[in-house]
């Protein structure tokens, strides 16, 4: 099979440095196409309009017009199955966090070493052309995401 028609990933983040930096560490390296969104909203009408779908959507939470809770709640209610990671710099355990996680993650990492390193495995899956859902969830466990427990089992829906 050929390389994918659009772009592979989706990451949806409002800080500018972030937009420019982490796309560096995580999907260049991996030669992975991605698309960015500064927002939630712009986010869920990528994420919703990609034809075929993102194999991966890197999330943030705390956005301006659309936080990334209830853009991921509008991605998975309007169908979208594909693996998403949250990534945030809000604490393991606080209220925004595991709203954020409860909101249809596959899985959820800090903005910081480890939880980039995640990401970047992540993306090296896509890259190779091995990605699957159930995959992903055991990469993303192995890396010390937080993951639904449904996640890791498989891909039982």
């Amino acid at each position: 099979a050929g390389p994918a028609a659009g772009p592979q990933c989706l990451h949806v983040e409002d800080d500018p440095f972030l937009q420019r930096t982490f796309p560096a560490r995580a999907f260049r390296p991996h030669g992975v196409s991605y698309a960015q969104a500064a927002d939630g909203a712009e986010g869920l009408r990528l994420a919703l309009a990609a034809d075929p779908p993102f194999s991966l959507i890197v999330i943030d939470n705390q956005m301006p017009t659309l936080s990334g809770t209830e853009a991921v709640k509008r991605m998975r209610a309007a169908g979208y199955a594909g693996f998403i990671v949250g990534i945030t710099g809000d604490p393991r355990g606080c209220a925004e966090r595991d709203a954020f996680e409860a909101s249809g993650l596959d899985a959820c990492v800090t903005k910081d070493k480890p939880g980039i390193t995640a990401v970047k495995a992540l993306v090296g899956l896509v890259a190779g052309g091995s990605f699957s859902r159930a995959a992903a969830a055991h990469v993303a466990a192995a890396h010390g995401a937080e993951c639904p427990p449904a996640a890791v089992e498989g891909e039982a829906e």
